[in-house]
């Protein structure tokens, strides 16, 4: 059902065939521009299975009827205008398997009653106006494969109990108010492919037990106020393709062990308090395309051997005052992007300008782009599989 212009959600279609709306398992109004509320005549579909409302212009709150959709496998009203707080009857969908309340306008805190669906494998509530702790309830779904937080206002600390989702592969808190630090429980989440806390109030050192996490491709903890030095056990990590550890309290050198890490496509350490020489070992980084090591204490050259660094298109290295040397012959950088340094004594070194602060910000938004694509993929297999096993 493909609608144009700007139109109510239909109720009478709900009403006008008893036996058409008890038969009905799957309705899908996405990508619209339907406006109006959510229609408590919804409660007529009593075997729907899958309900895809998101990407429209709906507006009021969720309505507390919804719950008596016993067979809801599939509730999507993200990217709409919906507001008020996420309802407590929503804890009595025992099918919901997918659920993704993500870009309203909800408040309030997260109904702890939500851990009572045991079969929830994907929940995202990300990009809302959320409060309070990240309920410790969701260790108890087991299930849960992706859970999506980010852009919200949570407190707290992460919960430690977290480490019973042990099928979790996918962990989004950006942006929000979260204090402590990453908890050790976190290295029992064998399965996690994504763990992002981007923009947090996060502290201690970085965590060495998360090197446990062998299956990691990215590990984004930048934005925080992490110190001591980069463990030595990241070594292991061997499928990382993004490590983001920027505008933290980080110290010590540039750790060489990196070089183990040949799958690495994105390197960013800037914004630190690093020393000591860029490594030349880190010229096994073969695919390595995005470096970004400025506003450090990097003294010394950068080394010839990173010219085998045949896909590097992006390299940061300003605001170290003691580097120093020429750029590597062989380098293929682009030319809208920067490799330079503000030292006294670097005379040979491209002299562009260093990324503004608004120029971080935009790649920013990209990464957060990146991290959504790979969201709506998860999304994507779980809706195909929910409508595989329901039809």
């Amino acid at each position: 059902m493909m609608m144009h212009g700007f139109c109510r959600l239909p109720c009478t279609a709900m009403k006008s065939s008893a036996q058409v709306t008890w038969r009905l398992l799957n309705w899908s109004l996405a990508w619209n521009q339907l406006t109006g509320t959510i229609p408590i005549e919804l409660v007529a579909l009593t075997r729907l299975t899958n309900l895809f409302l998101n990407n429209n212009l709906l507006t009021g709150t969720i309505v507390n009827e919804l719950a008596t959709l016993s067979h809801l496998a599939t509730l999507f009203l993200h990217n709409n205008h919906l507001s008020g707080t996420i309802p407590k009857r929503l804890a009595t969908f025992s099918s919901l398997v997918t659920m993704n309340l993500g870009c309203n306008q909800l408040v309030g805190t997260v109904p702890s009653e939500l851990a009572k669906i045991t079969g929830l494998t994907y929940i995202s509530l990300h990009t809302n106006q959320l409060t309070g702790m990240i309920p410790d309830g969701f260790a108890a779904s087991s299930n849960l494969l992706s859970i999506s937080l980010h852009s919200n206002r949570f407190t707290g600390t992460i919960p430690q109990n977290l480490h019973h989702l042990s099928n979790l592969t996918y962990m989004c808190v950006d942006n929000n108010q979260l204090t402590g630090t990453i908890p050790s429980e976190i290295a029992l989440l064998t399965c996690l492919s994504v763990i992002s806390v981007i923009g947090n109030q996060l502290a201690g050192s970085i965590p060495s037990h998360l090197a446990a996490l062998t299956r990691l491709t990215q590990m984004n903890l930048q934005a925080n106020s992490f110190a001591g030095t980069i463990p030595d056990e990241f070594a292991a990590l061997t499928m990382l393709t993004n490590m983001g550890l920027y505008q933290n309290r980080l110290t010590g050198t540039m750790p060489s062990i990196l070089a183990t890490l040949t799958s690495l496509i994105t390197l960013d350490l800037s914004i630190n308090e690093l020393s000591g020489t860029i490594p030349k070992e880190w010229a096994t980084l073969t695919n390595l395309r995005y470096m970004s090591l400025y506003h450090n204490q990097l003294v010394g050259t950068v080394p010839n051997e990173l010219a085998k660094l045949s896909k590097l298109s992006f390299m940061y290295l300003c605001h170290n005052a003691l580097l120093c040397g020429n750029i590597p012959m062989g380098l293929h950088l682009e030319s809208s992007f920067w490799a330079c340094t503000d030292g006294a004594t670097s005379t040979t070194l491209l002299s562009s300008p260093c990324p503004t602060p608004s120029f971080v910000n935009e790649m920013l938004k990209k990464m957060l782009m990146n991290l959504n694509f790979i969201e709506h993929r998860i999304v994507t297999v779980m809706t195909r599989l929910v409508h595989f096993v329901t039809t």
